[in-house]
């Protein structure tokens, strides 16, 4: 320790006023002795040096007091007016005490070019279904003001963008079904369009009457007869229109209509099957009078429904 106190010379008056007055010793010779001593008094934290320049890591005290890019003497200057106070900026070696081991860990680093650690941006991101077929994003973004986005679609990349920091809000609307992965900074966000089964259309039924007058002719388009709430599998297909009892005669036409004819009076059993296996299965429709049901049709097995 005699070689260190070597580096610092006080006059009586200045230990009085409990000041330290520091001698003209080059400071290349005070990065000598910080290596000299560093055994000895545990040395500073362990640092990555490039090119001669000193990477520091993040969040941790650095003798670049000024931030200039390099450790030179307006640094040593506020060093020293720092010196035997309990400064936070100053403390070095993170003993709560602007000291002498503060003092060596500077010199071993005067001259040098000085870098902080980059930050790392960090993401907190979610991916929930709403309205059935629209997906609401939430990112949160940290460290950094934009970033990569890759959005995939049953193992398919379907877009690639960037958001911005630090918070961005989407909604998506009208997604095909399918498994989508939102990938930001390596961390995923997953959420899932259902393939939802074809439905009947409440108000196109509710106006259609089963009751006819035998030798009555209706034409039947049912075009919105039907829907599915995947954008995709609209509009619905219709299979086939059959009457179960009897009592009526149905022709398709061209264009996707159903011609049909009362063979009896009376009320009529209808039934439509529409979908497809790709829309969410097919089903068939019962219609007649006081009575609605539907059945699914799952690997060509049939469930019938029941009224």
């Amino acid at each position: 320790m005699k070689i260190a106190f070597a580096a610092v010379k006080g006059s009586k008056r200045a230990f009085l006023k409990e000041r330290i007055v520091f001698t003209w010793l080059p400071l290349f010779s005070l990065a000598f002795l910080f290596y000299c001593t560093e055994a000895l008094i545990g040395g500073a934290q362990a640092q990555t040096v490039t090119d001669g320049t000193v990477v520091w890591p993040r969040g941790e005290n650095h003798p670049d007091f000024n931030n200039n890019g390099i450790v030179d003497f307006p640094d040593f200057i506020a060093f020293a007016g720092a010196f035997g106070k309990a400064s936070k900026r100053y403390d070095l070696t993170g003993d709560g005490l602007v000291g002498f081991r503060d003092f060596l860990t500077f010199a071993g680093y005067y001259g040098m070019k000085l870098e902080v650690e980059p930050a790392q941006p960090t993401i907190s991101q979610s991916a929930e279904l709403k309205d059935f077929v629209d997906i609401k994003y939430l990112a949160y973004l940290e460290e950094a003001e934009e970033v990569p986005r890759v959005i995939i679609r049953n193992n398919q990349i379907v877009r690639s963008d960037t958001i911005f920091g630090p918070n961005t809000a989407e909604v998506f609307r009208d997604m095909a079904k399918g498994d989508y992965q939102f990938v930001v900074l390596g961390d995923t966000a997953r959420v899932t369009i259902p393939n939802y089964l074809p439905e009947p259309n409440p108000a196109y039924w509710a106006a259609f009457d089963p009751d006819f007058t035998e030798g009555e002719i209706r034409f039947l388009s049912l075009e919105g007869a039907f829907s599915d709430k995947n954008v995709e599998d609209n509009p619905v297909g219709i299979r086939e229109v059959v009457d179960i009892d009897d009592h009526i005669e149905v022709v398709s036409d061209s264009l996707g209509g159903y011609s049909i004819t009362a063979l009896k009076g009376g009320t009529t059993k209808l039934k439509i099957e529409f979908g497809s296996e790709e829309g969410g299965g097919a089903r068939s429709y019962y219609r007649y009078k006081n009575c609605t049901c539907s059945s699914i049709y799952y690997a060509n097995s049939n469930s019938p429904g029941f009224c």
